[in-house]
């Protein structure tokens, strides 16, 4: 029972690194000097399926594939996490 919660923490730590390193949070190390003007802040431009255009600034979407990601390994886990949210 012991190894198996291991494999399971061991799984876990490696699924939210291989999540975090798609959405693209990078280490202090790779981060590129910012600057100090905030009108530069940087956006994401979204098509939705009616054609509008729509720009969102980095930080949110880097918020919000952080809760996808969370979403996925909720997911990944299985029904009995499911069975225990809808009681």
């Amino acid at each position: 029972m012991k190894s198996m919660k291991k494999i399971l923490v061991l799984f876990m730590i490696l699924v939210i690194f291989t999540f975090f390193n798609e959405c693209g949070v990078k280490s202090n190390s790779e981060k590129q000097p910012t600057s100090t003007s905030k009108s530069q802040s940087t956006t994401r431009t979204i098509i939705d399926m009616d054609g509008n255009t729509i720009n969102i600034p980095e930080k949110v979407s880097k918020a919000g594939c952080t809760i996808g990601a969370i979403n996925q390994m909720v997911l990944m886990l299985g029904d009995p996490y499911w069975n225990v949210l809808k009681k």
